[in-house]
């Protein structure tokens, strides 16, 4: 396994933390820390950068056939490189664009409509964020898999929820929308986690 791919499985397992304390907070509290989005982003920037630098060392070493100066290198890797199958920074950036404003638009329609929340701020960023790591493709699997997971949830909520007249021992849920984190989660690891798997086995 070469440095790109080792930089960038460190990168996701950081990712993945900052999700699942996304997760946690949803779950909790209903809201989605900003500086936890923030710092995914981050780590998205920072794994680019990274990227650039390793390409700057297989120049340096010689281990590339043609021979670029070392700050195109570095700018061809950042914005290139696509490790374990990953898109390239542009991709990643589309993906962002794409998502982030087209969720936040049709929320802001479906509240418009039924006057009701479909998805909380922090929902609409943390899919941005995710989708830099994503790009297009994966990023409209990952949503596909979140709404059906949430729907299934849902759904399995009702056929659990004790009839009326009768007493239940659960806890009462904290006010707020759905929280959508955890649906969003899982379908980041159905969108990415399969195709990391079968690039390393290949």
């Amino acid at each position: 396994m070469g440095p790109f791919a080792l930089t960038t499985l460190a990168a996701l397992a950081v990712a993945a933390a900052l999700v699942a304390l996304c997760v946690r907070t949803d779950v909790r509290h209903r809201r989605i820390p900003n500086g936890a989005v923030a710092a995914l982003a981050g780590i998205w920037l920072l794994w680019r950068l990274a990227l650039g630098a390793l390409a700057c060392w297989e120049e340096l070493a010689g281990l590339l056939d043609s021979s670029f100066p070392l700050g195109t290198r570095f700018l061809m890797g950042t914005w290139d490189a696509r490790p374990l199958g990953l898109p390239s920074a542009a991709d990643g950036l589309l993906a962002a664009a794409m998502f982030g404003i087209g969720l936040l638009v049709l929320a802001l329609a479906f509240e418009a409509a039924f006057k009701r929340e479909a998805l909380g701020g922090g929902d609409v960023k943390l899919m941005a964020a995710l989708a830099l790591f994503m790009g297009p493709g994966r990023s409209a699997l990952c949503l596909l898999a979140a709404c059906v997971a949430a729907l299934a949830w849902q759904a399995l909520c009702r056929v659990r929820r004790p009839r009326k007249g009768t007493r239940s021992q659960a806890a009462p849920s904290p006010p707020g929308a759905f929280p959508f984190a955890p649906a969003l989660a899982f379908g980041a690891a159905v969108a990415v986690v399969p195709g990391i798997v079968w690039w390393l086995a290949a």
